[in-house]
């Protein structure tokens, strides 16, 4: 788990370079556990990134949705690199080890040992790592998958006049979580 989390944050995903290197650190993590992700890239250097484990399709669907972007690191204020990934006392740290990364590397081991377990699933799990927490990339992705009919069972969800944001139209089932490394 640790050495996905390294990588992730080695892979510098900041505006002037893009998310690409990150997506393709995922893919590659998904690809080595038997899970075939699918990887979106514009600009060469943007990308989204998507993984399935197919149900049953009894229940509703379950979505993890996640950023890849992490904004620019000053250099006079990191006791080690930004994108160093140094450990120290078991924690990892460079810019992106709390906001997003680990959240990313908590879900995608999760995927990968649910994947491994070999547990019949009632409802499809997807992974969404996008390119943009900053802009509404995440939400124009989540509304994409939406309308291509790849998320069937979610919650109905509806673009606003702008078609940025989503609504939710049931009453949303949520969990909050904290991220610690």
């Amino acid at each position: 788990m640790k050495e996905l989390l390294k990588k992730l944050v080695q892979a510098k995903s900041t505006p002037d370079v893009g998310e690409a290197d990150c997506a393709n650190v995922l893919a590659d993590f998904f690809l080595a556990a038997g899970i075939e992700p699918k990887v979106d890239v514009w600009n060469n250097n943007r990308a989204n990134l998507t993984a399935r484990l197919e149900s049953t399709g009894q229940k509703s669907d379950l979505l993890f949705v996640c950023h890849l972007d992490v904004v620019p690191a000053e250099k006079q204020i990191w006791q080690f690199g930004a994108f160093a990934a140094a450990e120290q006392d078991g924690k990892i740290f460079g810019r992106g080890s709390c906001d997003m990364k680990a959240g990313i590397t908590a879900a995608a081991v999760a995927m990968t040992e649910i994947f491994r377990s070999k547990v019949k699933l009632k409802g499809d799990l997807i992974f969404a790592a996008t390119a943009g927490e900053e802009t509404d990339v995440i939400m124009n992705f989540a509304e994409q998958l939406w309308r291509s009919r790849q998320i069937l069972r979610l919650a109905p969800l509806t673009a606003d006049s702008y078609g940025s944001k989503l609504k939710q139209k049931a009453k949303p089932r949520t969990a909050q979580c904290r991220n610690s490394v």
